[in-house]
This record gives structure tokens, sequence and C-alpha cells, in this order.
């Protein structure tokens, strides 16, 4: 409904005179032109989703100690 009026404001715009009726008639096309114009922009920004609020990285673990892999190592002398 919006872009009608949009579209039927500007047609009407180029057949306006230079009489005090087209004048008239002109600023209330330039009001709906305006209007239009700003109900685009806010439906526009009410239609893009809202961005998700970024995580923070987890640093990763940097170990302490090197942890041996395997079974422990054998006391001398015990087998």
């Amino acid at each position: 409904m919006l872009t009608g009026y949009y579209l039927t404001a500007e047609r009407l715009a180029l057949n306006l005179k230079d009489d005090p009726e087209s004048e008239m008639r002109r600023r209330s096309i330039d009001q709906v032109l305006g209007a239009s114009a700003r109900m685009n922009n806010a439906a526009q920004d009410a239609a893009e989703p809202p961005t998700p609020p970024r995580r923070k990285k987890k640093k990763a673990a940097v170990p302490t100690q090197a942890v041996p892999v395997g079974p422990p190592p054998l006391m001398p002398g015990s087998r």
C-alpha cells in the first residue's frame, strides 16, 4: 500500500503547473513522499534481525608440567 501512495505521488508531481492550486498539491505530495521514505526506512530497520552478542574465545589451557604418557617407570632393582 505504501508503494502505491509513493508511485501515485511521483506520477502526480510530474504533471503539476505553476499555479497556487498546484503549489498546494506539490506540498502535499512532498509530505507523502517524505513520510513514505521515513516509513520505508523504519520498515527496513525493523526487518533486519538483531545481531547476537559475540562470545569471547576461551584461551587454551597451558600445561604447567609435562605429564608422562604410558606406564610409570620401573624403580631400579624392582624386578
